[in-house]
């Protein structure tokens, strides 16, 4: 930045972005110099020693006379060798200056760039007009040549010129060196023909960004044709015609700036780059101050454990067998014998997990986090299973495709019917149906699913009713974001207030706001449990689950909308619970949020984008990039040379020293004139906001929220037999209570998008939840024999109180 001005036109490129164009027409000039040479040795030898040619085109007869250029045409041969030499060397003398200039000063320091423009000029004018002038010479040569293998295949009596006869071969090192030569100056005229028409010609980019009109027109393109080119696989026809107002309106005051930004794309990119590594850092030290607590947290809970064990019989204990001394042989505990001695027994007492407030990680012995990873690790896969043939494909994309093709053929071919109708708007191949047969295991029997509809369009999402005999539960499972119409209710964005929801299911809505699209989406699935009375008959008064209870899980968009739907329904069944699966960050208002708490558990996987999504994430994710091209104090080019995290093993020490050595400091940044339009840029986004305040509610992520937050990759000792191990390398993960704060701002990582497949969320929980020593059916407490039956008024005292969370 600034961006370069040619011809009184903006574009799209400033004058610290041209090293990468330097280099390779430097290179390409290089050859194209050499071409030049070859053809002029070869044209000066044929022109000067062999008389047999010039003779032999003077007495071609279908050569006009009266042809200005009869007697000159190998001449002219020649001048078109000599133009591409010069116009070569001219390029090359307008190349170098260009790398040299390009290379200094910072993204906001232009001054070292002011003569960037005189040699785009030159570029411009001087080199395009010998571009020009060589590519006419060039086809004329062409022309000559043409006529000269004309001339010769039509005088096949003359034993002279036999050996010319294959001189219009493309194997003939002359006529590919012309063919050469010229495509390459075809290339050039054609490349600055298209950038000056580009400059005199195309609007500012800025105003098209700015247009809502131009925002709906490219999304509903953009659906089209993806829609068309995947063969509506996932969906896409109720799409085209539906409503982008929403996205179109915070798309277009996103991108406007009133033209008071002179930001380029590369710039940009150097400022994501430098976002990523301020990230990382972070991250590292983030996970070095939870690694410290957690082995703390293993010495409380082992405190915890002896001060139960000496005010309690080991009777009263001996069923509970997460009443265990807990070690990690990985992460002993390095703290000086200083700092030990300081720490007394009732300094530690002072840390025992009894509640969860002021905790930051889960305790293996808090029977309530146990509780909560058990339940999180047993309906993910509920959550999973509602993507049908989606999730077949994630979990075994090879082995599948081929059990769903041939789950098809025997149900299809064999004339198999369905499950007396259980299964609604199923496809012609019973694609659905045969996926969750695919996907069915020890605790997801298709016999135990009770209903399911495949019914998708943006206003309406697929669901299914199944039964869990060893929770005793009803589990509502819901789709998440997989068609495009899913992918519309995910960016119908706008906050709406629940007041007429709350009178129809019973419940406040006042100044109580959810997502709009998603509220659709569960008010199309309240009214359809209504419709067909599934739920009734399972958990009616008369119902033959009676007893049982509600869960509502989803993963992503099915999130979101579990969670509304939840307190849509919390009215008729107060004791249902709602497990979110990697919800999207812009579902409740805050006052939502806190008070859905008590029965909504959200989970998220370390730095998965989605949970983090939410207007004022982006908006916070532009605001950091354009504070970091200020900072930045080298020249661009050096942001984009930095080596990747996973050729250059940082630790955090050397990371944030190599970030120094490129940023300036917040309190450093130079009073420049990209701070003067930063300034002006940010009170211009405050009165956007103030004057659509309506559209402006942050929403957050629905109720209590655990994050299983990456400890990297770990050595981990897995036992194969009693006196036998193997020794492995495998991403370890440390659940955590996580405030909303944590996710209001994009991490951006490699992994943002693996940690939000379902698949791996579901396998993530199961990992952490045999780390916490539980194992399916994730049953919190294990009875074997009868003395273990026979409980004590304690321990049903503890069991009533977890189960009944």
């Amino acid at each position: 930045m600034p961006a370069l001005r040619l011809c009184g036109s903006r574009t799209l490129v400033s004058g610290d972005e041209l090293r990468f164009y330097s280099v390779t027409s430097s290179f390409g000039r290089l050859v194209q110099l050499s071409v030049g040479i070859a053809l002029t040795v070869v044209t000066v030898r044929q022109t000067t020693y062999n008389e047999d040619l010039r003779s032999a085109l003077q007495e071609c007869e279908n050569i006009d006379e009266s042809d200005p250029f009869h007697s000159h045409r190998l001449f002219i041969l020649l001048g078109y060798a000599i133009i591409s030499i010069v116009l070569a060397v001219v390029s090359l003398c307008t190349s170098i200056p260009i790398y040299l200039v390009t290379s200094r000063g910072t993204p906001t320091d232009p001054t070292p760039r002011k003569n960037m423009p005189m040699l785009c000029y030159i570029n411009l004018s001087v080199v395009s007009f010998l571009r020009l002038l060589a590519f006419i010479f060039g086809i004329l040569s062409m022309t000559l040549v043409f006529d000269f293998c004309e001339c010769i295949s039509e005088q096949e009596d003359i034993d002279a010129f036999e050996e010319w006869k294959g001189t219009c071969s493309q194997h003939n090192s002359w006529f590919a060196l012309l063919i050469a030569s010229l495509i390459f100056h075809g290339l050039d005229v054609s490349v600055c023909g298209a950038f000056l028409t580009y400059i005199l010609c195309t609007k500012p980019l800025n105003k098209r960004l700015a247009s809502e009109w131009n925002w709906a027109s490219y999304l509903k393109c953009c659906v089209t044709c993806t829609s068309t080119m995947t063969c509506c696989i996932f969906g896409g026809t109720n799409a085209v015609g539906s409503d982008f107002a929403d996205i179109s309106f915070l798309l277009a005051n996103f991108f406007n700036h009133n033209q008071i930004l002179d930001v380029t794309p590369s710039d940009v990119a150097a400022g994501l780059i430098m976002v990523r590594r301020a990230a990382k850092v972070e991250t590292m030290h983030r996970r070095m101050s939870l690694s410290q607590s957690k082995q703390l947290s293993y010495r409380i809970e082992n405190k915890r454990i002896l001060l139960l064990q000496r005010s309690a019989s080991l009777s009263d204990l001996h069923h509970q067998q997460s009443f265990s001394l807990i070690t990690d042989p990985a992460d002993e505990y390095t703290a000086s014998s200083e700092n030990r001695s300081e720490r007394t027994s009732s300094d530690l007492a002072r840390y025992i997990p009894e509640t969860r407030e002021g905790r930051e990680i889960l305790s293996k012995t808090h029977q309530r986090d146990r509780y909560m990873i058990a339940e999180g690790a047993r309906f993910s896969p509920y959550a999973k299973a509602s993507y049908g043939w989606f999730a077949v494909l994630l979990e075994h994309p090879c082995r599948g495709l081929c059990n769903l093709g041939w789950q098809v053929i025997r149900r299809v071919l064999c004339l198999r019917s369905s499950s007396h109708g259980k299964y609604h708007d199923d496809t012609c191949l019973k694609l659905h149906r045969v996926s969750l047969h695919a996907l069915s295991s020890h605790f997801l029997d298709e016999d135990n699913i009770v209903y399911a509809s495949f019914t998708h369009s943006v206003e309406a999402t697929p669901y299914m009713i199944a039964l869990d005999h060893t929770w005793k539960t009803v589990v509502v499972s819901i789709r998440g974001t997989v068609s495009f119409e899913s992918f519309l209710s995910d960016i119908t964005l706008n906050p709406v207030e629940m007041v007429s929801v709350g009178e129809q299911c019973g419940f406040n809505g006042k100044e109580r706001f959810c997502h709009r699209g998603m509220l659709a989406c569960a008010q199309w699935i309240y009214d359809d449990l209504k419709r067909h009375g599934k739920l009734e008959s399972l958990l009616g008064s008369d119902g033959s689950c009676r007893g049982y209870r509600l869960r509502i899980v989803g993963h992503s968009l099915g999130a979101g909308i579990a969670a509304i739907l939840s307190v849509m329904m919390r009215a008729r069944h107060p004791n249902l619970r709602c497990l979110s699966f990697s919800p999207p960050g812009c579902v409740f208002s805050k006052n939502l949020a806190e008070e859905s708490c008590s029965w909504i558990t959200s989970y998220a996987v370390d730095s998965d984008l989605i949970p983090r999504i939410s207007k004022e994430s982006v908006e916070a994710l532009r605001n950091d990039v354009l504070e970091m091209i200020a900072r930045i104090k080298v020249p661009k080019h050096q942001v984009f040379d930095l080596p990747s995290f996973k050729k250059a093993k940082h630790s955090e020490a050397s990371l944030r020293d190599e970030n120094d050595s490129i940023l300036r400091s917040t309190d450093e940044i130079e009073s420049s004139r990209f701070r003067q339009q930063l300034q002006d840029y940010y009170a211009f986004q405050a009165e956007l906001k103030r004057t659509n305040a309506s559209k402006y509610i942050q929403l957050f992520l629905p109720g209590e929220v655990i994050q299983l937050f990456g400890e990297g990759r770990r050595t981990v000792f897995q036992s194969e037999s009693s006196s036998e191990g193997t020794e492995h390398r495998k991403n370890t993960y440390t659940a955590r209570f996580a405030p909303r704060k944590d996710f209001e701002r994009i991490i951006l990582s490699s992994h943002l998008m693996w940690d939000h497949d379902p698949v791996k969320v579901a396998r993530r929980l199961q990992e952490v939840a045999s780390d916490f020593g539980l194992n399916p059916p994730y049953t919190v407490y294990e009875q074997n024999n009868s003395s273990q039956k026979q409980n004590t008024g304690r321990q049903r005292e503890i069991d009533e109180e977890v189960m009944s969370f």
